[in-house]
């Protein structure tokens, strides 16, 4: 998990004022993530005021990385007390580019 390009996200059940603005007091968890994030070099992109749980709002599910910037959102709820959270990925033509569209000439396909 501590590779370059390298994105985590998911429910870590971990409070701490770096990624949830409303945490005063960080909880044992939500130290340790966050030591283990700083021993790494790790990025954590939520938005501090954006709650990813509804009751009590709160920052649980995070999109941490080392990579390229990130644009985590929020979806609002869908059934559920923990709201779905998107990211784009910045990806550069040059790398798209590398791997050209395979193609095929049927016309000279011997169908027999």
């Amino acid at each position: 998990l501590v590779g370059k390009n390298t994105i985590v996200a998911g429910d870590l059940n971990a409070h701490h004022s770096s990624w949830d603005a409303k945490v005063t007091t960080p909880n044992e968890r939500g130290n340790v993530v966050r030591d283990w994030l700083d021993t790494h070099g790790y990025t954590v992109y939520n938005n501090r005021d954006e709650p990813t749980r509804d009751s009590p709002p709160r920052v649980l599910d995070l999109v941490v990385g080392r990579c390229a910037e990130l644009e985590p959102r929020t979806l609002g709820t869908w059934g559920s007390d923990h709201s779905p959270v998107s990211f784009r990925l910045p990806l550069e033509d040059a790398y798209c580019s590398e791997r050209p569209c395979p193609t095929w000439n049927f016309k000279k396909a011997r169908w027999d």
